[in-house]
C-alpha cells in the first residue's frame, strides 16, 4: 500500500539535469541509485523531478529504507534538461533532494 494512493501527493516537474557531476550506478537487482561522491563522475545525471508533499516524502523515506541505513536524502541543485536562460541571462536552478 505504501506506493498506492499517490494522488495529490507528487506532481511531475520535468526533466532536470544535476549541477554536480554525480555517480548513477546500479545495484545488484538493476535499482539505480547516486553515488555521493561530487565531482567524482564524467556526467552530470539526467532525470525526473517531482514536487512532492510532505505525507508522500515520508512514504518515500520507508520505502527507500531511510531510517534502516539503507539509502540517505541529500541536498542537490538542478537545472531544467531544456535550459531556458530567463531575462536577466542566468540559468534557472532549483534545490532539490536526491535518495
Amino acid at each position: 500500500m505504501l506506493i498506492f494512493n499517490l494522488a495529490n501527493d507528487a506532481v511531475f516537474l520535468g526533466n532536470y539535469i544535476t549541477d554536480l557531476r554525480l555517480q548513477l550506478v546500479c545495484g545488484p537487482y538493476g535499482v539505480p541509485f547516486l553515488l555521493n561522491l561530487p565531482g567524482a563522475a564524467p556526467h552530470r545525471v539526467r532525470g525526473e523531478l517531482y514536487s512532492v508533499s510532505d505525507s508522500g516524502l515520508q512514504r518515500l523515506d520507508v520505502l527507500e529504507g531511510i531510517t534502516l541505513g539503507h539509502y540517505e536524502r541529500l541536498p542537490i541543485t538542478a537545472h531544467p534538461e531544456i535550459d531556458d536562460v530567463g531575462d536577466s541571462g542566468r540559468r534557472f536552478v532549483v534545490d532539490a533532494e536526491a535518495y
